[in-house]
C-alpha cells in the first residue's frame, strides 16, 4: 500500500523515470523510508506531509 501511495502521489518524480524502471525507483523509495522510519507497532507507516491547495485568478476579470 505504501508504494501504491508513493506511485500515486510523487508523479512529478516518478513520471520522470523511464517507465521501464519506475517500479524499482518507488521500490527503492520505500525500501529506503522504511529504513529510517519503520511502521509502527499496527504496521502503518507515517509520513509528515502538508497539502498545498491554491486558487488562480485571471487579473482583471
Amino acid at each position: 500500500a505504501f508504494a501504491g501511495w508513493i506511485d500515486s502521489t510523487w508523479l512529478a518524480y516518478v513520471e520522470r523515470v523511464p517507465e521501464g524502471r519506475r517500479r524499482e525507483f518507488v521500490s527503492e523509495v520505500v525500501g529506503r523510508y522504511l529504513l529510517l522510519h519503520p511502521p509502527d507497532g499496527e504496521g502503518r507507516v507515517h509520513v509528515g506531509m502538508v497539502r498545498l491547495e491554491a486558487v488562480a485568478e485571471r487579473p482583471g476579470v
